[in-house]
């Protein structure tokens, strides 16, 4: 299956957010935080792939929708004070670069903090909202680990599978089109294409190109469990085999979140 480019099927069921502003999580009568999913994939970063519109595309939405979330909360009587990332933190993305793009070819590029790639490209994303940054978590269950209070944002960056296509980084993977249907369903999206007869493991998703595939299983378990909700896909697109996703929800502050790691799932 070859998906070098978002195809029609996939545009139509992308609620474009400018339009759509309903769509995003507004917390008026819940202790639950705003969430926003992103991609953190370095071709995000204008420097570093300037001719790249696909990502410009998507550095340009990921913006729009952080900048309307921060004005639908100040809206709804709580205003975002504080935005949390949480991504990757595993050794492979590490620079010893403090706030730079070094590493991968951008040294111009200074931020305030980030050692690790996703943490970077997430900073980077915030763009003016980069002073509003607290704190950086390598999973939802460390997130889980801190107290923090109403009017923080949860900004966490995660891509889909990276072999989509013979043009991917990883080339084009046999299952790789079940991720891709799973994530979109997983994250709010329509589906019209077929993905896992069960419930995916850590070792199917890696085996299908998913470079991350435990944040993407504590979403999962989340959501199975409530911890998060009002899951909602704005937009994606695979021009270069890897799965990028925009999409927003809520999420249950810490108190709520650690009884449900606690658990079973």
């Amino acid at each position: 299956m070859s998906m070098n480019s978002i195809s029609s099927a996939e545009s139509a069921e992308i609620t474009p957010a400018e339009k759509h502003a309903d769509d995003l999580p507004i917390c008026r009568s819940t202790l639950a935080f705003p969430l926003c999913i992103v991609p953190t994939s370095p071709a995000l970063v204008a420097q570093l792939a300037p001719a790249d519109t696909a990502s410009g595309r998507i550095r340009h939405r990921v913006r729009e929708i952080l900048r309307m979330l921060v004005d639908t909360t100040r809206e709804s009587g709580t205003p975002v004070t504080e935005i949390v990332l949480v991504g990757s933190q595993d050794p492979r993305w590490h620079t010893e670069h403090r706030g730079n793009f070094r590493a991968w070819g951008a040294p111009e590029i200074q931020l305030a903090d980030g050692h690790y790639l996703a943490e970077l490209v997430l900073r980077y994303l915030c763009n003016e909202l980069e002073p509003l940054i607290t704190a950086s978590y390598g999973s939802l269950q460390e997130f889980a680990a801190h107290q923090h209070e109403l009017g923080t944002l949860v900004l966490m960056g995660i891509d889909g599978s990276a072999g989509l296509s013979q043009s991917a980084p990883l080339a084009e993977l046999p299952t790789a089109s079940h991720a891709h249907q799973w994530s979109q369903a997983l994250l709010g999206g329509n589906t019209s294409g077929p993905g896992f007869a069960t419930h995916p493991n850590s070792e199917q998703l890696s085996r299908a190109g998913v470079w991350e595939p435990e944040l993407w299983l504590e979403i999962a378990q989340l959501k199975a469990a409530g911890g998060i909700t009002s899951l909602h896909l704005h937009d994606l697109d695979t021009t270069h085999g890897v799965a990028r996703y925009i999409a927003t929800g809520l999420i249950e502050p810490a108190a709520v979140l650690n009884r449900f790691f606690q658990q079973e799932f």
